[in-house]
């Protein structure tokens, strides 16, 4: 909860309107997924720029679809929040250890496709918001499949000249709607 408030004293404090601050822009509704942040098996992740939130953000998509959950762990501050599907879920390692590692246990595949990152910062740069839509299409080693929509908000910090570090992550979506659904999928 500390960094949530210290978050929305930040954005209080900040000069500028957020729009203001968005180093890049959100993809039109009707645009197509960008490239998977699931990689080939003989890709090698790239290191995040360190003054890049949007980066930072990205590297642990991708490394969260490689199942890599130590290269994920190395972007998340110690101090983090988790928020998934309306409640909290403690720091990042307590998320890694009884929803997300159990998880990723149970998967065959994970295909996750990211829309352009939309990132806002703080005028001296040690705190960045980063918003995105995702689609992702997950495979369980039983065979069941789950296809579903979403957005993620991540709030970072950094000291300095220091590498972001995710502080605050939010995870929200639902499942893709079928054919013939008008275009509602109901939620995860």
């Amino acid at each position: 909860m500390r960094h949530t408030l210290l978050w929305a004293l930040a954005l209080a404090a900040c000069g500028q309107t957020a729009a203001d601050r968005t180093s890049s822009t959100a993809p039109d509704a009707g645009s197509d997924m960008a490239a998977s942040a699931h990689p080939t098996a003989a890709a090698e992740p790239a290191e995040p720029s360190a003054t890049d939130p949007a980066a930072v953000v990205l590297a642990y998509l991708d490394a969260s679809a490689r199942s890599d959950l130590d290269a994920a762990a190395a972007l998340v501050a110690d101090d983090s929040v988790v928020f998934e599907s309306g409640g909290g879920q403690g720091t990042w390692a307590q998320y890694r250890e009884h929803h997300l590692g159990p998880e990723v246990a149970m998967f065959k595949s994970f295909d996750l496709e990211t829309q352009t990152p939309r990132t806002w910062t703080s005028d001296d740069g040690s705190l960045a918001l980063v918003t995105l839509p995702i689609s992702y299409d997950i495979e369980l080693k039983d065979g069941r499949k789950i296809s579903s929509l979403g957005t993620v908000t991540f709030g970072l910090t950094r000291g300095g000249d220091g590498p972001y570090k995710i502080v605050h992550m939010h995870w929200s979506s639902r499942r893709k709607p079928a054919p013939g659904d008008g275009g509602h999928g109901h939620g995860h």
